[in-house]
């Protein structure tokens, strides 16, 4: 039983991600609104992309990101202007000790959380600047699991720094960071973070 509800809790994770992630491409209007078709999800007015690649795209980033949902810390979409970084849209998650069954087992509620956190995302779009996406995921130590013990696996060699350890498009100073309230869902509470870069 506490399996299975912690693999709806991790279904529920990435469908929010993915839905999450086809409406910051609509609003920040990455792709020409045409592209997009409304649909519902969770009985919230949602938008989806109408493109195949695309959808496949995406929903082949979720999956991968399902499949290690446990050990991650940080998804980050990152919006480009060539090489330069405009904004990055954070999923930041983090486990809870325990269920919170109550809160998030109906689709009604977490339809009304996924309401208010699209809600908040439409408002910070309206003070965003007019702006490729490329997909950033950040994870915990590696761990793997041998009857019952955590036991953390040795790091891999360390590769020497051409210049710096952060990817080119992280380095430039926030201006602004908007924060999204939490979703709980299970034993995981999402948090999207949205940084707007100086120019």
């Amino acid at each position: 039983m506490a399996r299975q509800l912690e693999a709806d809790a991790g279904r529920y994770v990435t469908e929010i991600i993915e839905i999450v992630i086809h409406n910051i491409l609509y609003l920040r209007q990455i792709y020409p609104p045409e592209l997009f078709v409304r649909r519902k999800k969770f009985n919230v007015p949602v938008f989806q992309c109408a493109s195949d690649t695309l959808n496949n795209y995406i929903s082949g980033i979720t999956a991968e990101i399902g499949k290690e949902l446990r050990r991650l810390q940080k998804i980050a979409l990152v919006i480009l202007d060539g090489e330069e970084a405009l904004e990055r849209y954070s999923f930041i998650l983090k486990a809870h000790n325990r269920d919170i069954e109550a809160e998030w087992q109906t689709p009604e509620n977490l339809g009304s959380r996924l309401r208010a956190a699209l809600v908040k995302l439409n408002t910070i779009d309206a003070v965003l600047p007019s702006v490729t996406p490329s997909v950033i995921i950040e994870t915990g130590p590696l761990e793997n699991i041998q009857d019952g013990a955590r036991v953390t696996s040795p790091s891999p060699e360390e590769w020497e720094p051409a210049t710096s350890n952060k990817p080119a498009a992280l380095e430039k100073s926030q201006d602004k960071t908007f924060h999204v309230k939490p979703i709980d869902i299970g034993k995981f509470q999402l948090t999207l973070e949205i940084a707007e870069f100086n120019k």
